[in-house]
């Protein structure tokens, strides 16, 4: 089940949903499409076609990477609990860092995501879990302009970057 607890935009109903079961939504021919994260590339793009993003410097490619302080070390999934008589429940992860002295990050930073969906325990563990990984993995930001021949793509679909030095 999922709760409402009062009237919402189509947009803020969706980003529980989105976030718990890791998709992006889209407009795609004038309907919404539901697309699953951590998809295949659709296509594969030579870095020298890119479109310079700063006419003075010709850069083409931009990354910008979330600092490990600014990253969660603690994310607890907040979420009504079936086995508890619908009652709330928590599920919590953390992040372990094998390089560090004590065995944690550098960051300190909780985080909590609440979800108005009935859940088990296991699910709810899964999810914090899940979205934790997530947020380290997505911690850099990519920007490119593509060429005019690319329109087709659309903004959730997954593309491959080739650079001269064979990295992807």
């Amino acid at each position: 089940g999922y709760l409402l607890g009062r009237q919402a935009t189509v947009r803020s109903a969706l980003e529980p949903l989105a976030q718990a079961l890791s998709f992006d939504t889209v407009e795609s021919d004038d309907r919404l499409a539901f697309r699953i994260r951590g998809r295949e590339a659709v296509a594969t793009i030579d870095a020298r076609d890119l479109l310079p993003l700063d006419a003075r410097t010709a850069e083409a490619w931009r990354e910008r990477r979330t600092q490990e302080l600014e990253l969660p070390e603690r994310l607890s999934v907040v979420h009504i609990d079936k086995d508890a008589d619908f009652g709330q429940g928590t599920q919590s992860a953390k992040r372990v860092s094998a390089s560090s002295p004590a065995g944690t990050t550098g960051s300190r930073h909780q985080l909590s995501l609440q979800l108005p969906i009935v859940l088990d325990a296991t699910t709810a563990k899964r999810i914090a879990e899940r979205t934790l990984v997530a947020a380290w993995l997505e911690r850099s930001a990519y920007e490119a302009q593509l060429p005019p021949d690319r329109l087709a793509l659309e903004p959730t679909d997954v593309i491959d970057v080739v650079f001269p030095s064979g990295s992807a």
